[in-house]
């Protein structure tokens, strides 16, 4: 138990009015959850005093808690003033006041805004460096410049091992209107995919369910000789499970549910690394066959330009979408692999005892044939000729079940997945700090276009493997 830790802050200057209270709000629980994590009884605060996430963050930190504040400016506070203007000028100094001993990242005023977006960077690492543990207040938007939240963000998640980082949440003061289309075609396409899966494993789950009910009626009309209305109601009903089973998979086919799904799957994983790619500042190179969809190439073409033009990119940051895409990954695969768990294995016990049953009723049958009971054992025939045709079917259902699901081959291929993109993380750089930004930036890029690969790849034998599921009829 620490009797003491520090908590730092790192966030966006702009946050709306409206979003005020929520952020305070949200940035005091993260501190609770922080110090609950390290059962920590008190902290000391560490921030640069900047407009916006830091000043609510001293206020949380004084008003809330009533701890210290350790400040770390970028450069003197009479330099500092000048990115303050009117109200947010008043806070500050009095701040200043209130706190006293101020830390300097650099001890002379910035000549030029290349030299003070350096201070900022470095005032930003010194904190993080200084610190147990960081909150964040983040619009999820690239690094705009040179010491940015997220650069920052990118350097506290390599230097203390966090992944994934949970900030707090805010609207962008300029929405990056590519960062924003992409993440429209992504969930367009995510819940194309759902609404089209949900309605296929609807299909093909009901189709062999209904035709169990089919054999179950004529099991039970056949067995036990049901005749005049239960006979006629039991026919009936299998009648209408036959159409009903047909009538669902024509209509399946015609909406083509399964084509749609895979098809917006796929479009909705390359959105996802279209995405990352942006982000990580990492050139596409797009091939033929990506090609062929004209809206993804335009959108990969569209994040070329911009990083043609873009004016920084942070080694930290990239380190950090490449990083937290494996884990992501990593995690669903083994989140995958553990839900499938030993299923497969139970369906194959299940149906080995249906098996057995089903030839010792069948023997059964062959013996009470053979000797011949009694008229008081009729109804242990009329029962055994129930199951003799209620088995098999049963038998076939799960099978079709064990067919559709695909258990085996699906965890075999998260298995493969999860250790390919385990390799492909260890081939990141270390220490970046020892490294030029472009040497790193080779290595990640290799890295990423290792994880695409991997992760369409995946895909691919996803979809070849379901593909031949397209042609589903009556099972049972």
């Amino acid at each position: 138990m620490k009797e003491n830790i520090k908590i730092g802050i790192s966030g966006k200057r702009f946050i709306s009015p409206e979003e005020s209270s929520r952020v305070y709000k949200e940035i005091r629980e993260r501190i609770k959850d922080i110090l609950k994590k390290h059962k920590a009884h008190g902290f000391t605060g560490y921030t640069a005093l900047a407009s916006g996430a830091d000043t609510i963050f001293a206020d949380v930190v004084r008003k809330e808690f009533q701890q210290p504040l350790q400040v770390i400016l970028p450069f003197p506070a009479g330099e500092y003033e000048k990115d303050f203007e009117g109200a947010d000028l008043e806070t500050f100094r009095n701040l200043i006041r209130e706190t006293g001993q101020q830390e300097l990242a650099v001890t002379t005023a910035p000549a030029d805004s290349d030299t003070r977006n350096a201070a900022y960077y470095k005032a930003g690492i010194m904190i993080v460096d200084q610190c147990d543990e960081m909150v964040f207040v983040w619009d999820e938007l690239r690094p705009g410049g040179v010491g940015g939240t997220a650069e920052i963000l990118g350097y506290f998640s390599e230097k203390k091992g966090h992944l994934p980082v949970d900030p707090v949440k805010v609207k962008p003061a300029q929405q990056d209107e590519l960062h924003c289309a992409l993440i429209r075609k992504y969930e367009r396409a995510n819940n194309l995919a759902m609404k089209a899966r949900d309605k296929y494993k609807r299909v093909w789950k009901w189709a062999i369910f209904l035709g169990w009910l089919t054999v179950v009626c004529f099991a039970c009309k056949t067995a036990f000789h049901l005749e005049g209305t239960a006979g006629y109601m039991l026919t009936l009903s299998e009648f209408l499970f036959v159409v009903a089973v047909y009538a669902l998979t024509f209509y399946a086919k015609k909406r083509k549910y399964h084509g749609h799904y895979l098809g917006e799957r796929m479009k909705a994983e390359t959105c996802r690394l279209l995405f990352c790619f942006y982000h990580a500042g990492v050139r596409i190179d797009i091939s033929d066959k990506a090609k062929e969809d004209s809206s993804m190439a335009a959108s990969a073409g569209d994040i070329n330009q911009s990083l043609r033009v873009a004016g920084h990119r942070s080694k930290w940051y990239t380190q950090y979408v490449i990083r937290t895409l494996i884990h992501e990954q990593c995690s669903y695969h083994h989140n995958k692999v553990k839900t499938i768990g030993n299923t497969h294995e139970l369906a194959e016990r299940i149906n080995l005892f249906i098996a057995v049953a089903f030839v010792v009723n069948l023997a059964a049958h062959l013996i009470h044939l053979s000797v011949q009971e009694e008229a008081w054992h009729f109804w242990l025939y009329d029962l055994s000729v129930f199951f003799n045709i209620l088995l098999p079917a049963s038998y076939a259902a799960l099978e079709g079940v064990i067919y559709f699901n695909e258990w085996a081959l699906l965890k075999k291929h998260s298995e493969v997945a999860g250790k390919r993109l385990g390799e492909a993380e260890h081939l990141l750089p270390e220490n970046l700090s020892l490294h030029s930004d472009e040497d790193c930036h080779k290595k990640q890029a290799r890295v990423l276009h290792i994880v695409s690969e991997t992760m369409l790849t995946d895909n691919r034998n996803w979809n070849l493997l379901l593909e031949n599921k397209n042609n589903y009829h009556l099972i049972v």
